[in-house]
C-alpha cells in the first residue's frame, strides 16, 4: 500500500505530502474541482484517485485503459465523474466513488486518445484520436470531426466553451460543436505544431511547435507571431490567470513573455533558471501568485510571479517528473514522477 511522509519548506511553500507505490507512473494528474481528490491516470493502465493528505486507504484504484491511461480529466462542478483517455483507442468515464459503472466510448480501432478535456460548463467532453476530434455528451459520440489533414496533437476549449482548437501539422483548426455542420476556422502554418493553450480572455491562442518555436495566434484576425531561439522543440505552454504572461518550456528553462498591449512581438522575456536539465511541464496557478516547473532531473520549482526575477523555491523529487497539476484554487501543486509517486506541495499562506 502507497506510504506517505509530510516534510515542511519554509518560504514560499508549505507542507509537502507524498503518495508512494502507486501501481504505474502517472502520465496526467486531474484535481476534483472540490480540491479533495486527485485523479492520476498511470502509463501502465489503471486510473488512481488519490486524497492527499489522507490515509493510504483513501487511494482507490480503477480498470483505466488497455496498454496505458494518456489523459485524465474530472469534470467540473461534478466531485465524482472523471473522464480518461488511453492506448487503447477509447474513452472512458469513471466514478470516483464507485457508485457505478465506467461509460466506455469507443473512439478509434487503431489510434489512441491522446488527451481529453470537458467543456468548462461540463455539459459536454472531448476528446482527440488520430486524426479525429469526437465531442460527447451523456447519450454517447454527438459530433465527430474527422477533416483534418494530419494526426492530432493536442486540444482545448475556448475559455467559455464556444469553441474548440486542435493543433496538428500545418497550423491550428477551430470547430464549433454548436454548428458542427458549418465550416472550420483554419490557421495554417507550414510546420507541426505540437501544444496548444487559449488564453483567458479568448482573443490569443498559443502553439509550442516542433522546429523550436512558439506561435502567437491572434484569433479575431488569424494572424501570428513566432518567438524563436528555444534550443529544443516546444511543448510546455502555459497563460496566467488573466492572460498577460505566457509561460513557454522548449529547454532547461521557462522563458516568460509579457502579451499584453500589441502582444509579445519586441519585447524581452523574463527568463527562469532550474536545475540544467529538460522542462516536462510548466503551469500557472489558476489565481493567485505562484508558477511551477518541473523538470526532467526530478526538481519542482516554484516562483512568487510578483516578483519573478527572485530566485524560486525548488523541492528535489525522488525522480524525473512527468506530470504536473494545480488544485482548482492555487493553492497546492502536484507533481507525479519515474518513482511511481506523487508528491503535493502547498503554498505557504
Amino acid at each position: 500500500m502507497p506510504g506517505m511522509s509530510d516534510p515542511t519548506m519554509q518560504s514560499l511553500l508549505g507542507s509537502v505530502d507524498r503518495v508512494d507505490g502507486l501501481p504505474g507512473l502517472p502520465a496526467d494528474l486531474s484535481w476534483s474541482p472540490d480540491g479533495t481528490k486527485l485523479a492520476a491516470g498511470l502509463g501502465d493502465g489503471p486510473v488512481v484517485i488519490i486524497a492527499p493528505g489522507g490515509s493510504p486507504d483513501a487511494i482507490s484504484v480503477l480498470e483505466g485503459h488497455d496498454g496505458g491511461t494518456t489523459s485524465v480529466a474530472w469534470r467540473p462542478r461534478d466531485a465524482d465523474l472523471v473522464a480518461s483517455g488511453g492506448l487503447d483507442g477509447a474513452i472512458r468515464v469513471w466514478s470516483a466513488s464507485g457508485a457505478h459503472a465506467a461509460r466506455v466510448h469507443e473512439v478509434s480501432p487503431i489510434d489512441w486518445v491522446q488527451r481529453v478535456a470537458w467543456r468548462p460548463d461540463g455539459a459536454v467532453l472531448a476528446g482527440i484520436a488520430g486524426r479525429a476530434l469526437v465531442v460527447l455528451d451523456d447519450d454517447g459520440i454527438a459530433h465527430r470531426f474527422d477533416d483534418h489533414e494530419s494526426t492530432l496533437t493536442d486540444m482545448a476549449w475556448h475559455p467559455r466553451g464556444r469553441a474548440i482548437a486542435v493543433s496538428h501539422y500545418g497550423g491550428l483548426t477551430s470547430w464549433s460543436p454548436r454548428h458542427a455542420d458549418g465550416t472550420p476556422r483554419r490557421f495554417r502554418w507550414k510546420g507541426s505544431s505540437l501544444r496548444l493553450a487559449w488564453s483567458p480572455d479568448g482573443r490569443h491562442v498559443a502553439t509550442g511547435d516542433q522546429d523550436s518555436t512558439v506561435h502567437f495566434w491572434i484569433m479575431k484576425s488569424g494572424k501570428d507571431l513566432q518567438m524563436w531561439g528555444y534550443p529544443r522543440k516546444v511543448q510546455e505552454l502555459s497563460w496566467d490567470s488573466v492572460g498577460r504572461h505566457l509561460a513557454t518550456g522548449g529547454g532547461p528553462e521557462v522563458i516568460v513573455w509579457d502579451c499584453s498591449g500589441a502582444g509579445p512581438a519586441g519585447t524581452e522575456p523574463v527568463v527562469l533558471d532550474v536545475d540544467g536539465t529538460p522542462l516536462v511541464d510548466v503551469a500557472f496557478a489558476p489565481a493567485g501568485r505562484a508558477m511551477a516547473a518541473v523538470t526532467d532531473g526530478g526538481t519542482l520549482a516554484v516562483w512568487d510571479m510578483r516578483d519573478p526575477r527572485a530566485s524560486g523555491v525548488e523541492v528535489d523529487l525522488p525522480a524525473a517528473a512527468t506530470a504536473l497539476a494545480w488544485s482548482p484554487d492555487g493553492r497546492r501543486v502536484a507533481v507525479g514522477d519515474a518513482g511511481g509517486g506523487v508528491s503535493v506541495a502547498e503554498l505557504a499562506t
